[in-house]
């Protein structure tokens, strides 16, 4: 058997020739969950009920070849691989320095470079793109910036673009890689408070200005170097994805703490970045004392009385039934826990007795305005709530008070705290709505498991409801915990 993996230019695909084309499809594929819910719910007869990552005549993202290939090996022997010129011309955009030495940067004081950096790094130049998965606290900032640093020691008039997911990310970056020894001149921040000067050799953008209507995005054309952080936002959806069409250079890199759930987002990361070139768990971690361990204890409330939910049918003037709305209930038990004066006094009755650090993670501004009134009244704690519109220089405010204080309670809305906060002076986290979803749990509890001399053990506490919704998400959530090797403890409280 022959497989061929030629390019097409116009589209900026990989094209997969072969008589084994349907099988490595099928391989590459999904079954769509949500496919039969459409159907009904739009009338649409022929939605398909597969995803696939690779079309009916071969074409896929060029990322996904290692993976491809490995799968071609895996499955027969006998297949012969051949690549042609035009997909090698492309493909191939591993550095030829690879084998160089490093560039030499300025380490801040007592950094020490652990074993995995320089591995990772010379691996990346070796390929020329793909993904790191890290956790938080590994370092990523360092190895970006020894990336950038070798490249432009050896292609000195390459230009570079890092995209960050916060303003906030834009200046820390900045920060830490001015302290690595880049020269300041050689960088521009670029965010909706800062314009872009498109002559700097490194940018450093948020995504936000990325997205945004007003933006200019022709000069990415002239990239040679991109680089990602937070990559699993590459869902198969998302909008960051229309940015990539401007990215004409296939040395890309990227940083995640993991990978999206399902497979499908998963291949479409690795098919606009590339293979996964190294990957550090959790444990490893610990175990290396980069970070600290974690504990979870689920705190599992069981109500009296539960929310009304509407499962009645409901129907238009004419009679028919109308579509049942698929959130409608999911977001009246939200509404009812959030405003559970039971299950918000169990908040307030776990930070009264914690004598450190608490963040509070939770949804809906609602909900914090409601927690912020009643810690409040807990004597000795002081509480900060921060939410949207609370500036990028207070949030920085209230991290650095609770890094020399204790006693602080900060409250947070998930989107804004899950990502790029790091807090070394912070013991306890309490998921006020933690719901299911892998990345947003795992991130949030990364904001704290920063070494500490007076940490040995982050706890978190998840208010897990025993309702239709929350059993179900209970159970998501404890096995995302077990599969990162959490100790997990089961509490009970019941309302009487």
């Amino acid at each position: 058997m022959r497989v061929t993996f030629d390019y097409d230019k116009g589209r900026k695909l990989g094209i997969i020739k072969s008589s084994s084309l349907d099988t490595i499809r099928e391989h590459f594929s999904e079954k769509d969950e949500t496919a039969k819910i459409r159907k009904k719910v739009s009338g649409f007869r022929y939605i398909p009920e597969r995803n696939y990552c690779i079309t009916k005549g071969g074409k896929y993202q060029l990322g996904l070849t290692f993976d491809i290939i490995k799968f071609i090996k895996n499955s027969s022997p006998y297949h012969k691989i051949d690549f042609t010129p035009e997909f090698k011309e492309v493909f191939i955009c591993g550095y030829d320095f690879h084998d160089q030495p490093l560039k030499e940067l300025t380490k801040p004081d007592k950094y020490q470079e652990r074993f995995y950096q320089p591995e990772s790094i010379k691996r990346g130049l070796k390929i020329g793109n793909g993904i790191f998965l890290f956790k938080t606290a590994a370092g990523k900032t360092y190895i970006s910036a020894q990336l950038i640093g070798t490249v432009r020691k050896y292609q000195e008039n390459v230009k570079t673009l890092i995209v960050v997911p916060t303003v906030q990310l834009v200046k820390q970056t900045f920060t830490d890689f001015k302290s690595y020894g880049i020269d300041p001149k050689d960088m521009c921040k670029w965010h909706g408070g800062q314009k872009l000067d498109t002559d700097a050799p490194i940018v450093i953008a948020n995504i936000g200005i990325l997205q945004s209507d007003s933006s200019d995005l022709s000069f990415i054309e002239d990239i040679g170097l991109f680089i990602l952080d937070e990559c699993h936002i590459l869902k198969k959806s998302n909008k960051i994805n229309k940015v990539l069409k401007h990215v004409k250079t296939y040395n890309r890199f990227a940083f995640t703490g993991t990978l999206p759930d399902t497979l499908i987002d998963q291949w479409n990361v690795i098919g606009k970045i590339g293979p996964v070139l190294y990957q550090l768990s959790r444990q490893e971690m610990v175990d290396n004392n980069f970070i600290s361990d974690a504990e979870i204890k689920n705190i599992c409330v069981h109500y009296a009385e539960g929310p009304e939910y509407q499962d009645a049918p409901e129907y238009t003037e004419s009679g028919e039934e109308k579509p049942k709305d698929p959130l409608k209930n999911y977001n009246i038990e939200n509404r009812f826990i959030e405003r559970s004066s039971f299950r918000n006094n169990i908040i307030k009755k776990i930070c009264a007795k914690l004598e450190k650090n608490v963040l509070i993670v939770i949804e809906r501004i609602e909900h914090g305005e409601t927690l912020e009134e009643i810690l409040s009244e807990i004597k000795g704690k002081r509480v900060f709530f921060i939410r949207g519109e609370v500036e990028v220089d207070d949030r920085e405010k209230c991290k650095q008070i609770m890094e020399e204080e204790d006693n602080i309670i900060c409250i947070a809305i998930s989107k804004i705290f899950s990502t790029g906060i790091n807090i070394k002076n912070l013991h306890y986290i309490i998921f006020g709505s933690a719901g299911k979803a892998k990345i947003k749990i795992i991130q949030s509890i990364g904001r704290g498991v920063r070494l500490h001399a007076n940490k040995a053990l982050l706890i978190i506490f998840d208010i897990a409801d025993m309702l239709r919704y929350g059993k179900k998400h209970l159970l998501k959530r404890e096995e995302i915990y077990e599969e990162e090797g959490f100790k997990i403890k089961r509490i009970d409280i019941k309302e009487t």
